[in-house]
C-alpha cells in the first residue's frame, strides 16, 4: 500500500532481458558522476524553498560526502561480477563531462570492453501543486551499458521513486533538520529499491538481487502515515517503459 505508492519503479525490462551481452571475462569500466540537484525557481520563496537552495550548495552537491548515485551503480556492478563474470575496472576517479552522449564515454575508456554509466537524470525539490506547506522530493536513475567498440549503450534502464503519497508528506523542515537526515534516507531508501528493480530488469536471479542494508528496508517517512495506514515494507516491482 504505502510502499508501492511511494516508490514508482519504471525500467525498460523488455528491452534489457533482449540485450545484455555474454559479459565474462569482460572488462566493465565505471564511469562517476556528480549528484544532480535541482530545486524548483517557484519553491524557493515558499515553505522554507530558500534553505533548500542554500543546504545544496553545501552537503548534498560535494558528491564525495553523498551520492546516492555510486551505490546504485557499485552494487550493479558487484552483480554484473559475480553473477555475470564480468572484470570490473576501479572507478573513474574525475566525473565525466558528458550528459547523454555515449560515444565520449566510450572513447575515454579504452581500455575496457563496457563503461557501466549510472546517473540521476532527475533529483528535485519542489512543491505540491496542491499544497505549498510540504515538501515533493523525487529522484531518478539511469543506467547505460555503453559497448566501447560502437560507442552505443546496448543496455538502458530507469527506475525512480518520489514522496508523492498524499497521506505522508514531509515539510521542509522535517526533510532538512539534523542535517538533511530524513532527505538523506529517503534518496538512499529509492536507491536501495532502485538496485533490486535494475538488477532484476539485467536479467539477474531472484536469489542474486543483492539484500538491503537493514536501515534502508522500510520507507524512512513510514512514521508520517496514520496508524491505519502503515502496512509492512515491500520491494516494488518493475513495469515496462511506455513510449
Amino acid at each position: 500500500m504505502f510502499a508501492a505508492a511511494m516508490l514508482c519503479a519504471v525500467s525498460s525490462k523488455a528491452q534489457a532481458a533482449n540485450a545484455v551481452p555474454d559479459l565474462h571475462g569482460k572488462a566493465i569500466a565505471l564511469a562517476t558522476r556528480e549528484p544532480a540537484w535541482m530545486v524548483n525557481p517557484s519553491y524557493r520563496t515558499v515553505a522554507g524553498g530558500g534553505r533548500v537552495t542554500t543546504y545544496m550548495t553545501g552537503v548534498f552537491s560535494e558528491s564525495n560526502v553523498f551520492n546516492p548515485t555510486q551505490t546504485v551503480r557499485d552494487n550493479l556492478a558487484a552483480q554484473l561480477r559475480d553473477v555475470y563474470g564480468a572484470i570490473l575496472l576501479p572507478p573513474d576517479v574525475e566525473p565525466t563531462k558528458y550528459k547523454w552522449r555515449t560515444k565520449p564515454i566510450a572513447k575515454a575508456h579504452p581500455d575496457a570492453d563496457y563503461v557501466l554509466d549510472v546517473f540521476n537524470g532527475l533529483w528535485i525539490y519542489t512543491k505540491y501543486p496542491d499544497d505549498d506547506r510540504h515538501a515533493m522530493s523525487a529522484i531518478f536513475f539511469g543506467v547505460r551499458l555503453i559497448d566501447v567498440r560502437t560507442g552505443k549503450a546496448v543496455v538502458d534502464l530507469g527506475c525512480h521513486g518520489s514522496t508523492e503519497d498524499k497521506y505522508a508528506r514531509p515539510t521542509p523542515a522535517q526533510m532538512l533538520d539534523n542535517d538533511g537526515q530524513l532527505a538523506r534516507d529517503f534518496a538512499m531508501f529509492i536507491a536501495w529499491d532502485c538496485v533490486s528493480v535494475l538488477a532484476a530488469d539485467f536479467g539477474m536471479p531472484v536469489q542474486a538481487l543483492p539484500a538491503k542494508p537493514d536501515r534502508y528496508v522500510t520507507n524512512p517517512l513510514t512514521f508520517l502515515l496514520p496508524e491505519r495506514l502503515r502496512a509492512p515494507p515491500t520491494t516494488a516491482e518493475p513495469v515496462e517503459a511506455t513510449k
